[in-house]
């Protein structure tokens, strides 16, 4: 990453979201479609507001949860998202998909970036990614079950698994031997066999569990999956060389963090406009990860005050940080609560006040509890 802190240093007053926009320019039917449309921004002004436009961008993507809440921003933004336009197999309820897991990549980058700046003392972050800091110069493998093709497509067009694959291939045929069945059936899309070193790869659900990958997000379920249908498996590596145990974990979180966003920015192009360097991104899959990176710089990882979610808040030292929310369900929630807890003081049982405030008694308990932890109550 040390390129692109280079890159938004030389352009600090914004203009790498400019450079990250430039592609808007090139599609004027597009433009022209959606200008006559009060949800779409005005990209005219690249240069004033390319900035705040770009943190718009990506906090709406974050706030999508849902696959509900996500075709309604695809419906909004139709013409950002043509990344996967001419990746075969990619029906809309695919690119929807795609979308979902890349969010998930990005609050798992995020959820790194917060432990390693100290946002979470504890070791869960980690600890729930099968990570220790005791495998100390050893790499270790990080494993994601996704649900979109398109996805795992890009990732291996942009890594060049499709040749490398093909090369291995070729080159056991030419030594005369078959590449057999491995036991863990390393697939790519058509269904042939893969090496067992690929990174982004698709498994028979029967199989999926040998490698005991780690879920992208809610709408992938786990304990559904179609023993006949493959799924993509997105592996990235990490690894520690410090003796110091806390100093390892952040390098792991650090190192894991590195590894998922170079793959996602493998697409961004470095040019030079007026005698300076400047990043030329081909796609609103690598735009919204430039964002991310610029994020980092300008913003600190916080927590929500309800379900305990990465969201990016304003670095003000001293101030207090006025989002305390990660999306609008949350902050919802987070009042019916407060009703729950009002009802109790009135009197109520905790079953009567659960069904005043609309809210599970669980549910409701749960968010008292981390408010009481994260200092609010």
């Amino acid at each position: 990453m040390s390129k692109l802190t280079t890159l938004v240093e030389l352009e600090s007053y914004g203009g790498i979201f400019r450079a990250g926009l430039e592609w808007f320019t090139r599609k004027p039917g597009k433009r022209s479609e959606a200008a006559s449309d009060p949800t779409v921004p005005d990209l005219s002004d690249a240069h004033g507001n390319g900035e705040r436009l770009a943190a718009k961008m990506l906090e709406d993507f974050l706030e999508c949860e849902s696959q509900k809440k996500m075709k309604e921003l695809l419906d909004r933004w139709l013409f950002l998202f043509d990344t996967w336009a001419n990746v075969p197999q990619s029906p809309r309820e695919d690119i929807v998909s795609a979308m979902l897991d890349t969010r998930g990549l990005m609050r798992k980058v995020m959820e790194l970036k917060g432990y390693a700046d100290g946002a979470a003392d504890d070791d869960g972050v980690l600890q729930a990614l099968g990570l220790s800091a005791g495998k100390r110069d050893k790499p270790q493998l990080v494993r994601f079950l996704g649900s979109s093709v398109a996805l795992c497509e890009y990732l291996r067009e942009a890594s060049d698994a499709r040749d490398s694959d093909e090369r291995w291939r070729k080159k056991k045929r030419r030594e005369r031997k078959t590449p057999r069945k491995n036991r863990w059936q390393f697939l790519d899309l058509d269904g042939n066999t893969a090496p067992e070193w690929s990174r982004y790869f698709y498994t028979p659900g029967g199989a999926v569990k040998h490698f005991n990958p780690i879920p992208l997000g809610k709408h992938v379920q786990t304990e559904a999956l179609d023993p006949d249908r493959r799924y993509p498996i997105l592996t990235f590596t990490c690894d520690a060389s410090s003796d110091d145990p806390k100093a390892a974990r952040r390098e792991l979180a650090l190192s894991l963090m590195d590894g998922i966003m170079s793959a996602c920015l493998a697409n961004l192009h470095i040019g030079v406009r007026d005698g300076l360097l400047t990043a030329r991104s081909p796609d609103a899959f690598t735009n919204l990860w430039v964002f991310v990176a610029h994020s980092f710089r300008n913003r600190a990882v916080g927590r929500c005050r309800v379900c305990g979610g990465p969201m990016f808040v304003m670095r003000n030292p001293g101030r207090r940080v006025h989002k305390l929310y990660c999306s609008d369900s949350c902050k919802k929630q987070h009042s019916r609560a407060m009703s729950y807890r009002r009802n109790l003081e009135r009197g109520m049982s905790r079953e009567e006040a659960a069904e005043k405030a609309d809210l599970s008694v669980g549910t409701a308990e749960e968010i008292l509890a981390r408010d009481a932890a994260m200092g609010y109550s």
